[in-house]
């Protein structure tokens, strides 16, 4: 007797709204680019993504505008500026300073590596493209630098200099140790705290 074998409807998971497709694409294709730079593909990319190449390409009309979607991305500094916002303002002085050190380190590093990988995408890119970089800078900057300053506002009658000077100084401090080009790798989250600390903390009364 020959045993009759019905094939079951495969279920598939419902499609996700473009937004969240969008956002799942560049998400994949990140580590994807800071691992192979501009030279991935896009149908590694769409392969990493459970997707047929033409439904990226139905997305992002091209590779270099996906590649542009994700450097933009990576320049968003709102998951980090809720790091620091979410730290502790009970928190000594040199403990908020060292997790704000961390988490701008750990970014900045991140930010380094996508700007080497893609350097060949950003050497051809177009002149609208370039000036949408230059404001994600800017508007990242003024992002960071209002999260850092409200951490060190709590403690502005022991700086020598406001908050908002303070933080400005991190900032610069962080992105100095951490460029790949100005060989100073060596400064620690320790060292960082008693160069900016000892130089803008007040002596204390005795």
């Amino acid at each position: 007797m020959l045993t009759q074998c019905y094939r079951h409807p495969v279920s598939r998971a419902a499609p996700l709204p473009p937004d969240e497709r969008r956002a799942q694409i560049i998400r994949v294709a990140t580590p994807l680019v800071l691992s192979l730079g501009s030279r991935v593909t896009t149908r590694e990319i769409a392969e990493a993504a459970g997707l047929a190449e033409g439904t990226l390409f139905r997305i992002f009309p091209t590779k270099a505008a996906l590649l542009h979607e994700v450097i933009l991305s990576t320049l968003d500094p709102t998951p980090m500026c809720d790091q620091i916002s979410a730290i502790n303002l009970a928190d000594p002085l040199d403990e908020r300073v060292a997790a704000i050190t961390e988490v701008l380190g750990g970014y900045t590093d991140r930010i380094s590596a996508m700007m080497g990988a893609t350097q060949d995408h950003l050497h051809a890119n177009k002149p609208g493209n370039a000036k949408e970089f230059h404001l994600a800078f800017a508007e990242r900057t003024a992002a960071l630098q209002s999260a850092i300053e409200a951490v060190l506002a709590p403690d502005a009658d022991r700086l020598r200099v406001s908050p908002r000077q303070a933080a400005g100084y991190l900032r610069g401090l962080i992105f100095v140790s951490h460029h790949p080009m100005m060989g100073l790798a060596e400064l620690s989250t320790t060292t960082i705290l008693s160069l900016l600390l000892d130089g803008l903390r007040l002596p204390q009364e005795p």
